[in-house]
């Protein structure tokens, strides 16, 4: 899909500001992680979770 204009970039503060309105104890998406695993891995989870994101968006493609 073809989005006209500069990609979007996702920032730490959008994802930190994002994982507390994500329920827990409910099932698991594709990646089959709960809502807890991100919660549990603080800082570095954000990190990780943010550069994901902006890589998928980036590539238009999930890896």
């Amino acid at each position: 899909m073809q989005i006209a204009g500069p990609a979007i970039q996702i920032n730490t503060e959008k994802v930190e500001l994002a994982l507390p309105k994500m329920k827990n104890d409910k099932a698991t998406g594709a990646d089959d992680l709960p809502n807890e695993f991100w919660e549990l891995h603080g800082p570095a989870g954000v990190t990780w979770l943010t550069a994901l994101l902006n890589q998928i968006i980036a590539h238009e493609q999930i890896p």
